[in-house]
């Protein structure tokens, strides 16, 4: 079975944001916004709606393109009927799973220096990750 974990890929009521939003925020999204590896209009509006401001939506897209994260693309319809779709909503549950990726790359970075991996660096990332499945509600 796949997991996959969309995290800002739909609104807290399971739905993209609405078309007033779209059509409220989208235009006015400075271009530096609208020319970056991860613009998506229904994206923006999304964010905007939950009253993130410009300058949290570039450091969550920036952070997002570093990880090698794919811009959302909003088309749910087609999910895979042998996955499991988990839904992260608030701020902090999206953070946790930032600091989750850090501690995978920082184990990797070990392994391919060719040391030894801690057990504590294990339990750390078990327990950062129980602390995110606390957070996520299953869709689909």
């Amino acid at each position: 079975m796949t997991i996959h974990i969309h995290v800002h890929a739909k609104s807290k009521d399971g739905s993209p944001p609405s078309k007033e939003n779209v059509e409220k925020f989208a235009p006015q999204a400075p271009a530096s916004l609208k020319s970056h590896k991860m613009w998506n209009k229904n994206d923006y509006a999304y964010f905007r709606g939950k009253g993130y401001s410009d300058s949290e939506i570039k450091k969550l897209w920036d952070r997002d393109s570093k990880t090698g994260t794919n811009p959302v693309t909003w088309n749910m319809d087609k999910k895979s009927k042998d996955a499991t779709y988990f839904r992260l909503d608030d701020k902090q549950a999206q953070s946790d799973l930032w600091e989750v990726g850090q501690a995978i790359k920082s184990i990797q970075s070990t392994v391919n220096a060719g040391n030894d991996v801690k057990p504590q660096d294990f339990d750390r990332l078990i327990s950062m990750l129980q602390k995110v499945r606390q957070r996520i509600t299953k869709h689909g």
